[in-house]
Parts: structure tokens; sequence; C-alpha cells
């Protein structure tokens, strides 16, 4: 296809664009969902719920209740890798590509670790505010820390690579990421448990007496479960391929992005990047890079050392202190290119050696440039540095000036108070009144 995406027309292009808007619309929503359906299944639980709080506002056993929101909620927890497993089977199957990447943050279920963070501070606080066993206490606080945990390595580790295709919990790592998995189940289905076996009153024959709070429970979860459902659905990747299309299709039409530009931009937005395209932020940073320092490179080389005057000097020096601060910028850029491309080659997916040599050879080229930049920056140092030591040789203390005359006795003679206030009149361009001409003529100041 990418090979024949420029013998189409434009007309033909934009209604091949509008299509795949359309076919991320219909692969959003699973068979019979859409937001309005999962919104107005939220109203049959709001009513049923405020009707029962409404008309049993004061039977209502606290302790019961929360014990089993407890209950409910840590089963949801501890079996969402089922419910997961679930969703993808009924999921429409699509195309894929193991050679692919993405970032973290893309891949990562981040509504999820945001909801299970939310719900197990607030469990944890509401069970020890009724006094309830601080076991369950201690076990979501656990589990609590466990998604900071997460959240905190999704956010430092946001930007690393991944397979595209692979499903993210929350860690690059997949060995650290088994192990955090499986004790937030065990954690989730430890606090379920207990939950419900704290309360004694909870089986068939006594069931009655604890119905209004398990129907309240229910509803509260089934809610949260459908509010979940509307974020997840809203927050999805395909959601976000829908809105990004249309930005294509704004550029495309209105812009001046190509055709063939439009159709990577949607490959990637369906597959994810291959190896060259993920570096190519970190490409276009050495590009400007390499393009700063050959323009310090010429600004180097115009450096006329014949001028010895102090502006000359200070010039001189201050184009090598921003050759010196391009290049601590080059060398910060290398090394996060040099980082993501041990990422890249960690994950032991297929590359185009052909790229990636094109790519080495560019860095060896910019290293090459630096070090020349960086000789002749030494180069000029020494040269300023004797320009200076020879400007200190001619300094005339004693008349606050340079002096060629280097066999000179006043050079290092003592400067009287008179002399100073001479000389301080003398830079402020103020002309001495008041003092002989004796003196004038002894000190013989310069301009």
């Amino acid at each position: 296809m990418k090979e024949d995406i420029n013998k189409l027309s434009r007309a033909e292009f934009i209604s091949f664009l509008y299509s795949e808007r359309d076919r991320e619309i219909s692969n959003k929503y699973m068979p019979g969902w859409s937001n309005w359906v999962l919104i107005g299944a939220t109203f049959p639980f709001l009513t049923i719920t405020y009707k029962l709080l409404k008309s049993n506002a004061f039977k209502v056993q606290e302790s019961v209740f929360i014990l089993l929101l407890s209950g409910f909620l840590a089963a949801v927890l501890s079996y969402y890798p089922t419910f997961k497993w679930l969703l993808r089977l009924i999921s429409r199957k699509r195309s894929i590509d193991y050679s692919k990447l993405c970032t973290l943050k893309e891949a990562a279920p981040t509504t999820m670790i945001v909801f299970g963070t939310i719900i197990s501070i607030v469990m944890a606080l509401v069970l020890y505010k009724y006094e309830l066993p601080s076991t369950l206490v201690i076990l979501w606080l656990i589990l609590f820390i466990i998604k900071i945990i997460t959240i905190v390595d999704l956010i430092v580790h946001r930007n690393n690579l991944v397979i595209a295709i692979e499903k993210i919990d929350g860690f690059r790592n997949s060995t650290i990421e088994a192990v955090f998995s499986l004790v937030n189940l065990l954690i989730a289905a430890i606090i379920s448990n207990l939950s419900f076996r704290h309360i004694k009153t909870l089986n068939f024959t006594s069931f009655p007496s604890i119905s209004l709070e398990f129907e309240i429970a229910i509803c509260i979860v089934f809610l949260l479960m459908l509010l979940f459902l509307i974020i997840y659905f809203n927050e999805s990747k395909n959601n976000k391929a829908e809105k990004n299309i249309d930005f294509i299709i704004d550029r495309y039409n209105y812009g001046n992005l190509s055709q063939e530009d439009a159709y990577t931009e949607l490959q990637i937005l369906r597959h994810g990047k291959d190896p060259i395209q993920a570096l190519e932020y970190e490409q276009k940073k050495l590009s400007d890079s390499i393009s700063v320092l050959e323009k310090r490179q010429s600004d180097i080389e115009k450096i006329d050392y014949s001028k010895k005057s102090t502006e000359d000097v200070d010039r001189a020096l201050d184009i090598i202190d921003n050759i010196s601060k391009d290049c601590e910028r080059y060398t910060i850029v290398i090394k996060s290119l040099l980082n993501k491309m041990r990422e890249i080659l960690n994950l032991r997916i297929p590359i185009n050696e052909s790229e990636y040599k094109t790519l080495i050879d560019k860095i060896e080229s910019s290293r090459e440039l630096v070090e020349s930049l960086t000789e002749k920056c030494s180069h000029s140092i020494t040269i300023i540095k004797t320009i200076v030591e020879n400007k200190k040789r001619l300094i005339c203390r004693y008349r606050g000036g340079l002096c060629e005359n280097l066999e000179c006795h006043d050079r290092n003679k003592r400067r009287t108070i008179m002399h100073n206030v001479l000389l301080f009149l003398r830079k402020t361009k103020l002309k001495p009144r008041n003092i002989s001409n004796r003196v004038r003529m002894k000190c013989d100041l310069r301009k």
C-alpha cells in the first residue's frame, strides 16, 4: 500500500482517511456498547441506591455495609486480570506487528491503576474511621503502596520503549511486573476473603438480615464498574486514534502534510513506530546540535588574534564559552540517543541495518566535529593566555595604564593618595581642580 499511496488522487486519499477514521470509531466499542448505553445503565443503579437509602436510612448496619463493600471491591481488583482477558476475547481481532514500538505510558493501563489506587486509599481510611479490623486497613494500605510504586515507576519510565503489541500492567521489566501483579492479586484476594469472614452473619440462613447492606454494596460496586468502563472506552487507544486521524485530515487538507507522510503517521497510530521512527526526536535534537556546532566552528575560525584589545579578547572568550556549552548539550543529546538505541537492541526486534548504519555514521561525523572544535578551542585559549600575560607585563601600576617601556623605573613605584585621586578623576573623566602643576607633571598620567 505504501508504494502505491502516491498514485491515489487527492479525493481518493481523503476518502481513505475518512474510512479509516470511521473504522476506528466502529472498533471503539464492543458490539452493543456505547457511551449512551453505559451512561444509561448507571441510572437504574443510582435510582435503586437512592431508594434503598431513603427508605432505610436508619436501618443500614454501617460496619456490615463497609465490610461487604471492601470484599466486593477487592474481588473485582483480584479478578481484574481475568476480566481483562475476557475483554480481549470479545473485542475485535486486528492485525499486529511485533516489530513496532511505543512508549510505556501509551501501553500501560493508566485508568485501572488510578482507579485501584483511589479505591485502596479510600477503603483503608473508611475502615480505619469505623474502627473495623486493623488487618484489613493494613492490607488495603499495602495495596495502595503497591499502586503508588506502580504509578511512580510509570512516571519515571514513561518514555521508555516497549513492544507495541505487549500488554503492560505498569512495569517495563517483565519479571518485576509479574511479581507485583501476583502480589497485588494475592493481597486483593486475601482482603476479599477476610472481609466476608468478618461478617459472621453472612450465611444462607441469616442472609435476609443483611440483604439491605448487600443490595446497596452491589449497586455501588456496579456504579463504579460502569464509571470505569466509561472512562476506559473514552481514554482508550481507539479513541485517541480517532482524534489523531482527524488531526491528520486537517493537516492534509489545510496544511502542508504530504500523502506519504500522512500515511506514515496513520501506520504509526495503528501499529506503532519502527526502531528508526522511535528515535526520531533524538535524531532531530542531534541534527539541531550539529547545526549549532557547525556555526560555532565558523565563528571560531573568524577570530582575529592580531587584535589584542580587551574587547577583542572578551569576544573570543565568549565564543569559546558558547562552544563549551553547546558541546555539553551535544553530549546530553548523544547520551539520550545511545540509551534509546540500547533499549531497542535489548528488545531484540528486527531492525533495518542500513538505517542504523546511516545513523551511526552521522554520530561518528558529529564526534569528529566536536573533537575538531575542542582542539581549536584549546589552541585559542593558549593564544589568549599569551596575549593576557603580555598585557600584564605592560601594566604600569604607578601610571594606571599600559606602558610599552619595559625599562621604566616607575612601573612598581608606590602611589600616593594624590595619585589615586587623580586616577579616579581621570577614569570618571572629571577635570581636576585646585591641584598644583607640580603634582600633575610628576604623575604624567596617560588618558
